[in-house]
């Protein structure tokens, strides 16, 4: 079924984690705030690479980047896994990987990061990692989790699905589109990519192509409060209830 979207121009990124909004990146600096009263608070990350992805789960914020970074909420070196039980303590864990990650999320206990190379890692506490064989050598470039399956999504088209993290089928998307992000709410996947690219599904195996009325290459999609929200390249903004 075809979804209306509205288009909205404001900013480029953000990301809204359990009640709170947090944005890390190149300026050396976390924002956080409710989305409404914003205030900085200076973080070292430890890196000048650039931060991709992040999700949160178990008690726990992830940030993946460049070159096999992978950050638990605070930072630390390049190629690295850094966890804390209190945000002040930290201890350095090994991702295994040289690839470049580009995105990460949580589900059924398990958190999982993918990157270019078809790379896929997995890690049920965050601190010991596991790479997975997903079947492909696609850039993979965003993760969701809901209804009890991941949908991976990448370059030309590319869709995964797996129930455990561990066994991955290939669907097929009906684009050769690189799709560079993926969400989950109101009992729908929801897939965005370059060329104004946006696919929706129920079950992450079939999927129909949505009408976005513009071909801004989409970079995020998130869902809360009952309403889809897509950003892009161009400062665009799509909302769909």
């Amino acid at each position: 079924m075809k979804k209306p979207w509205a288009i909205l121009v404001i900013g480029i990124a953000v990301l809204a984690i359990v009640g709170l909004v947090s944005i890390t990146g190149l300026l050396g600096g976390k924002v956080k705030g409710n989305g409404k009263k914003w205030t900085w608070t200076k973080q070292q990350s430890g890196t000048d690479e650039i931060l991709i992805g992040a999700t949160y789960g178990n008690g726990t914020f992830l940030v993946v980047g460049r070159v096999g970074t992978i950050f638990m909420e605070g930072g630390g070196r390049e190629g690295a896994i850094l966890t804390s039980e209190d945000g002040k303590v930290w201890v350095e864990q090994d991702p295994g990987t040289d690839a470049m990650l580009r995105g990460a999320t949580y589900g059924n206990g398990t958190f999982l990061v993918v990157g270019y190379e078809g790379t896929i890692l997995t890690s049920e506490d965050g601190k010991v990692w596991v790479e997975q064989d997903p079947g492909t050598d696609a850039i993979l470039r965003g993760a969701t989790y809901g209804n009890g399956t991941f949908v991976v999504v990448g370059d030309e088209g590319t869709i995964l699905t797996s129930e455990d993290g561990r066994r991955w089928t290939a669907q097929d998307s009906r684009t050769g589109a690189e799709l560079k992000a993926a969400t989950y709410g109101n009992g729908t996947f929801v897939v965005v990519g370059y060329a104004g690219t946006i696919l929706t599904s129920e079950d992450g195996r079939r999927w129909t192509a949505q009408d976005s009325r513009t071909d801004a290459g989409f970079l995020g999609i998130t869902y809360d409060n009952g309403t889809f929200v897509v950003v892009g390249r161009e400062g665009t903004i799509l909302t769909s209830p």
